[in-house]
C-alpha cells in the first residue's frame, strides 16, 4: 500500500507554522531535528536503493536521503575490491588492506592509506525523493515528526 507523500520543506514550513516561528535563522536546526525525527522512526524495508558513489579528497558523500547503510564496496579503477562492509547481518565492517573507514553525519571518510580507491558501491535505507531531489516522506509520519520538532523546541 502507498501512501501520500510530502517533502521535507513542506515538513519544515508546517513546523514554522506550529510553532508559530518567523525567525528564517532556525531552518537549519529545524531540518536537522527532523532528519533526527526520521532516523528515529526508521525506514519500511522496502526503502533499499543502490548506488556507485565517487570518492573525493578520500571523502565519500553519502547520497541523497540516505539513511542507513546496508553494505559497501569499495574499489579502485580497476574495480578491485578492497574493503568490504556490510551492517545488516554482521559486524560493521571488515578490514581489508588496512583500510578503515568513518562516518560522519554526511560523509563516509577514508584512511590515509585508501588513496587507489575511486569509487563505492552501496546499497543502503532511504526515504524517496521526488523529481527535483527533495526528500519525500510519507504524510501519516507528518504529526510525529511535527511533535518531536515541538519536543525539541521547546528543550532548547
Amino acid at each position: 500500500m502507498s501512501y501520500p507523500t510530502i517533502t521535507l520543506d513542506e515538513v519544515i514550513s508546517a513546523a514554522f507554522l506550529r510553532l508559530d516561528n518567523e525567525d528564517t535563522r532556525d531552518e537549519l536546526v529545524f531540518q536537522d531535528w527532523v532528519w533526527d525525527a526520521l532516523r528515529e522512526i526508521g525506514p519500511s524495508k522496502t526503502d533499499i536503493k543502490s548506488e556507485c558513489v565517487s570518492v573525493y579528497d578520500l571523502c565519500i558523500q553519502k547520497p541523497s536521503g540516505f539513511l542507513y547503510m546496508l553494505d559497501m564496496d569499495l574499489l579502485d579503477n580497476m574495480n578491485n575490491i578492497h574493503y568490504y562492509q556490510m551492517t545488516e547481518h554482521s559486524p560493521m565492517s571488515n578490514d581489508i588492506n588496512g583500510i578503515t573507514v568513518a562516518e560522519t553525519k554526511e560523509f563516509f571518510e577514508l584512511s590515509s592509506n585508501a588513496s587507489t580507491i575511486t569509487k563505492a558501491e552501496m546499497s543502503f535505507y532511504c526515504y524517496p525523493v521526488n523529481a527535483d531531489g527533495e526528500m519525500l516522506v510519507e504524510e501519516k509520519m507528518k504529526e510525529a515528526i511535527l511533535a518531536f520538532v515541538d519536543y525539541m523546541f521547546v528543550k532548547r
